[in-house]
């Protein structure tokens, strides 16, 4: 840590050329000044590992251009607030190792160019609900394959699981590439506002209602989420989804996990045990390079 210390000069409000600001590792303190909102051409704000303190001030919103954001291992606290979503240039946002907390705004879906967040902390599943670990499961697309996934949702068949809410979020991890040409998974933005949809048996599948899916791809927008191995795409359990063969000589693999509310278990456990409550232990990522806690079973 170098000798910088004390609060962010006001005259950084006049430089209004400025493109990056980072302080990172000093003494800096006190809460984010509004003059910051002055530097329209601020491209990345760094003040990792500083005492800066407070909320999330409002005028952050209007750093139009602002693509990366770090305040990792501060004292920033409160909510992740919906303005957010209107940094439309956003790629990276790290808020680890702060105080920030609650839920994950659904604005944050509108960043088409975020590639990177990290919010390690004490976020939970919607409405600020502890949440536990359903099921996860390897999805791997063979090169030529002909297989593919209709449109579905993943309440669609949780709720004959016997869960009342759609309390359900689910994440897919690229392991390899995804991309058109080998099938990644295609959503319909905003579907999840749609509700649970009556699925229908298709060869063992629960598919959505043909009938009803042919007026909703009329009206709603269809994003392919291509992603490079490491990315991570998150979706609410009512939202409709889809994947095509893979036409290329590559597999397309996926680490896919699902996460409900830990007040919205199965109403009738009998024979389902296994989807029961059980609380999630956060582990330090240094375990994952700790070959002594490696486990087979």
């Amino acid at each position: 840590m170098n000798s910088l210390s004390g609060t962010l000069p006001s005259f950084l409000g006049s430089l209004s050329n400025l493109q990056d600001l980072s302080l990172t590792d000093t003494s800096v303190s006190g809460t984010l000044p509004s003059f910051l909102g002055s530097l329209s051409n601020l491209q990345d704000l760094y003040l990792t590992d500083t005492s800066v303190s407070g909320t999330l001030p409002s005028f952050l919103g209007s750093l139009s251009n602002l693509q990366d954001l770090y305040l990792t291992d501060t004292s920033v606290s409160g909510t992740l607030p919906s303005f957010l979503g209107s940094l439309s240039n956003l790629q990276e946002l790290d808020l680890s190792q702060t105080s920030v907390s609650g839920t994950l705004p659904s604005e944050l879906g509108d960043l088409s160019d975020l590639k990177y967040i990290d919010l390690d902390n004490e976020l939970k599943l919607g409405r600020g609900k502890e949440c536990y670990h359903w099921h996860s499961k390897v999805v791997r697309k063979e090169p030529h394959s002909q297989g593919y996934f209709n449109w579905h949702q993943g309440y669609g068949s949780w709720y004959y699981d016997g869960c009342l809410f759609p309390d359900f979020v689910s994440t897919f991890v690229a392991v390899t590439s995804a991309t058109k040409e080998n099938g990644c998974v295609q959503v319909l933005k905003s579907s999840h506002l749609l509700g649970r949809i009556d699925h229908i048996n298709s060869r063992g599948n629960l598919i959505t209602d043909p009938e009803r899916m042919e007026v909703i791809l009329k009206k709603l927008e269809l994003v392919y989420c291509e992603m490079q191995p490491g990315d991570i795409l998150i979706m609410h359990g009512n939202t409709l989804h889809y994947s095509e063969n893979n036409q290329t000589d590559h597999a397309r693999i996926l680490v896919v996990s699902h996460y409900n509310s830990a007040d919205n278990e199965p109403y009738d456990l009998e024979g389902a045990e296994i989807l029961r409550y059980r609380p999630l232990n956060k582990l330090p990522d240094s375990l994952l390079q700790d070959k002594n806690m490696i486990q087979y079973s």
